[in-house]
């Protein structure tokens, strides 16, 4: 879908592959969905690398897709594609106490990551399998001791959930 920064496309693998994506070994199974953020050209590549970096350091403790490739030329991270948009499924309705959990605990894993993923936005939490990821790492930076994503993150994104409606009472 097209937003401020580029757009993101759904792809099919033909070939399974196996590769070395910034130090992390990657597998991709024949058939697996894929999805692809090109970016617009005024863009830095240094900053879409930057953005990979963290992506990929949150998706080695399970909060974000993996990242399968950077490309400068188009620009574009190719990643593990999610099911859905959280606030396309609970739009107006109540997240599940088992869901606001696992969020919670996103928070915490992307705190030992040391990873402040900084946009606290609610289109940026996407499902796979019934499980929380935090997509867009464009505004992520290093962690600073005594700071944690839980009171930055967090707070920004339950008030982003409200303008869709959406209730997280134990967030």
């Amino acid at each position: 879908k097209p937003g401020k920064e580029g757009t993101v496309y759904k792809t099919i693998v033909r070939k399974r592959f196996t590769s070395t994506v910034m130090g992390s070994t990657v597998r991709v199974k024949r058939g697996a969905w894929l999805a692809v953020k090109y970016f617009k050209p005024k863009k830095s590549f240094a900053r879409i690398r930057r953005e990979a970096r963290f992506q990929q350091r949150a998706a080695n403790v399970d909060v974000a897709p993996v990242v399968f490739g950077v490309h400068e030329d188009p620009k574009c991270i190719v990643m593990e594609c999610g099911d859905a948009l959280l606030v396309d499924i609970y739009r107006g309705e109540t997240l599940p106490d088992s869901l606001q959990i696992d969020i919670l605990a996103l928070m915490e894993r992307l705190d030992d990551a040391r990873v402040l993923h900084n946009d606290g936005n609610a289109r940026n939490l996407v499902l796979r399998n019934h499980k929380p990821w935090l997509i867009d790492y464009g505004f992520a930076k290093e962690l600073k001791r005594g700071k944690s994503n839980m009171n930055i993150t967090l707070w920004a994104l339950v008030r982003s959930l409200k303008r869709y409606r959406i209730k997280a009472p134990l967030l």
